[in-house]
């Protein structure tokens, strides 16, 4: 089994919570955020797990927020974006 790019042996069981994906942007870049879904989404796939898009997030952040960025989408459904959400007990907000 692969766990965080190390392969371990003798694992039967391993139970991830959550997984937190971040993308840092100037105002000149492009989100590559689908990319990085999509490859996520293929490795769990390989290993046998489903990710839930009911339970997935998605916040913009920062000043100038990309209000025209398109939303990322998970097994054909857009993720719900949110302007606040809880990470690890602490409340975060889209303009932090």
């Amino acid at each position: 089994m692969l766990i965080n790019g190390l392969e371990v042996a003798d694992v039967t069981h391993k139970y991830v919570d959550d997984t937190t994906l971040t993308e840092f942007l100037n105002q000149a870049s492009t989100s590559r955020m689908q990319l990085h879904v999509d490859e996520l989404t293929g490795q769990a796939t390989n290993v046998g797990m489903i990710i839930n898009v009911k339970k997935t997030r998605e916040m913009l952040t920062g000043r100038e927020l990309k209000i025209s960025m398109p939303p990322v989408v998970l097994n054909s459904q857009p993720i719900q974006r949110l302007d606040t959400f809880k990470l690890l007990g602490v409340l975060i907000s889209n303009d932090l």
